[in-house]
């Protein structure tokens, strides 16, 4: 039995991050298909915390665009928000 009821989706990324913000807990998704070489807790923190950031995306090490294989997510009533609507 899963320990969350329903089936594996995309719109889990959304839904697990939604639900601890609203416990009021900040959270990283990283994807099963990255490979962490290092710890990429205070890279995340320190990007984090040099602006008003609500959501940090990664982008891709081959093309200049974005890549949501690493998001962090604010607990805030912005990301609480964004989040319901997507």
């Amino acid at each position: 039995q899963r320990c969350v009821r329903g089936t594996p989706g995309i719109m889990n990324k959304f839904t697990m991050p939604l639900m601890c913000a609203h416990l009021g807990l900040d959270v990283v998704w990283i994807d099963l298909d990255v490979f962490l070489m290092v710890d990429p807790s205070p890279a995340i923190i320190g990007h984090a915390e040099r602006g008003p950031y609500d959501i940090l995306v990664s982008g891709s090490f081959e093309a200049d665009c974005i890549c949501n294989g690493i998001v962090f997510f604010r607990a805030t009533d912005v990301v609480r928000r964004w989040l319901l609507g997507v």
